[in-house]
């Protein structure tokens, strides 16, 4: 195995899934390994799933197979297979249940910690408390704004739907989605929104990919087009 300690480290940011070429194909195996490091938990949180709490650690990931095979474009069989292949070389371990699977990262910290010369700890916590504190002040601004409350309802969908590692504090996504709601109102987005992630879950090779706000706005053109050329569709997104 690697020895960690001997390699360099290099500092990738969450926000390469907004990159249109990050689901422009099947994930390969090593891509799928990385997006799990890009959406385990910095820091724990509770999630509630069919209104069951599930506690998930700093280095975990609460996922179902579904939810990685619609988001890597793979069969639930290969989810399995590959799973099982990271567990086999202990990298990680899984804890399934009937809601979801909470996948542990074994060398989490290995891989988000370095050190400098002075044998004090570098940890990628401090790069993502400035974005933290930026959430929270928003949050306390305008908790109560209609505004924040329709954002956080596109959130939801992607969240719920296809994007359980969504960012909810992404400004390039917020920006997105105020765009959006600005342009046609929150009722519609809602309605394209829904149009659009139920078109990526019916596995249609052909549907474009948008697993965040920013993509679906992006790519607006290419799913009018495919939902007028999809005769099952009978409205068009815009």
């Amino acid at each position: 195995m690697t020895d960690l300690k001997k390699l360099g480290w290099v500092r990738v940011h969450r926000g390469i899934e907004n990159n249109f070429l990050w689901f422009l194909e099947p994930f390969t195996k090593a891509q799928a390994w990385v997006d799990l490091f890009l959406n385990a938990n910095h820091k724990e949180k509770i999630i509630s799933i069919r209104g069951n709490i599930i506690k998930i650690k700093r280095g975990q990931l609460g996922w179902s197979e579904l939810t990685m095979a619609k988001r890597w474009k793979w069969s639930k069989g290969k989810v399995r297979r590959f799973l099982k292949l990271l567990e086999t070389e202990q990298q990680i371990v899984q804890q399934k249940s009937s809601l979801t699977t909470v996948i542990t990262i074994l060398k989490y910290e290995h891989y988000q910690t370095d050190r400098t010369t002075d044998g004090q700890q570098k940890d990628s916590r401090q790069y993502t408390n400035k974005n933290d504190k930026n959430v929270k002040n928003d949050k306390k601004l305008l908790a109560t704004s209609d505004e924040v409350a329709g954002i956080n309802e596109i959130f939801d969908l992607f969240y719920q739907s296809i994007n359980p590692g969504i960012n909810f504090g992404n400004k390039t996504n917020r920006k997105a989605v105020k765009w959006l709601i600005n342009k046609w109102g929150l009722e519609e987005v809602v309605r394209i929104t829904k149009q659009v992630i139920s078109a990526q879950s019916s596995g249609d090779k052909f549907c474009p990919t948008a697993t965040t706000p920013f993509m679906m706005k992006e790519k607006l053109g290419d799913f009018a087009i495919y939902f007028k050329k999809n005769k099952k569709s009978k409205r068009t997104i815009i």
